[in-house]
Order: C-alpha cells, then structure tokens, then sequence
C-alpha cells in the first residue's frame, strides 16, 4: 500500500514539474535580440494615417516594446480592437512588418498572442508624433 502511494505522489510530482516547464517555456521572445542601434526609422500605420518615429528615444522606446513582448505561437484569429501595421527599416536595408491587433501579433506571416496588450504602449508612441 505505501508502495502505491509513492508512486502515486512520485507521478503527480512528475506531472506538475512537466505542466510548470511547459508553461514557463510556451512564451517565447522573439525580438529579444533586436537592437535599437540598427533601426533606422519605423512607420506604424493606422486607419490609413502614418507615423514616422526617427528619434532615436522614441526608436529605442519601440524596440523596448518589442523586446518586452512574451509570444505564444497561435493560429490566424482576428480580433477586434487596435490594428497597427508596423514597418520596421534597418540600417542594412532590411525591412520588418508586423500587425498588431490587441493580443495578437503577426510576424512574418506567423501568428501569435501576447501575454498581455500592447496596443497601449504603441499608441502612446504613436500619439507623440501624431501630434506634431
């Protein structure tokens, strides 16, 4: 009987352990390893109006945002909400473009959900220069 119940305790152990490393891992950062000294502008676009962010504060600000962002691959669902369409330019030419929407980002035509909403803190950015 107390055979049983070790294994039983020993399972349950394994069970949690496996569900708490599966839960911490599921969240990736995908702009962990962008940096704000090689972005040379970003437009974000919405309901057809754009932005131009330039300075390299507010640039630094975005790819603080972007870095923050804890991403869980998801399928396409659309949502209601804020919709950002984002073009970020590199120095060596490349070019970025993600769309936000609440929760969702897509990146490269792959959809995932954000741990939290970031529209805020990119409609902070984009109300400084939409103001100007």
């Amino acid at each position: 009987m107390k055979k049983k119940i070790w294994i039983a305790i020993l399972g349950i152990g394994f069970l949690l352990t496996v569900f708490l490393c599966w839960y911490n891992v599921r969240y990736v950062k995908v702009f962990e390893d962008l940096d704000a000294n090689t972005i040379s502008k970003v437009d974000i676009w919405n309901k057809n109006v754009a932005i131009s962010v330039q300075e390299k504060k507010d640039i630094e600000d975005f790819a603080s945002v972007l870095q923050s962002m804890k991403l869980n691959k998801t399928f396409s669902n659309v949502k209601e909400g804020d919709v950002f369409f984002i073009e970020i330019y590199c120095n060596d030419e490349t070019k970025m473009e993600l769309v936000v929407r609440g929760d969702v980002i897509v990146v490269d035509e792959t959809f995932y959900k954000t741990k939290s909403n970031y529209c805020d803190a990119i409609w902070e950015i984009y109300n400084r220069y939409s103001e100007e």
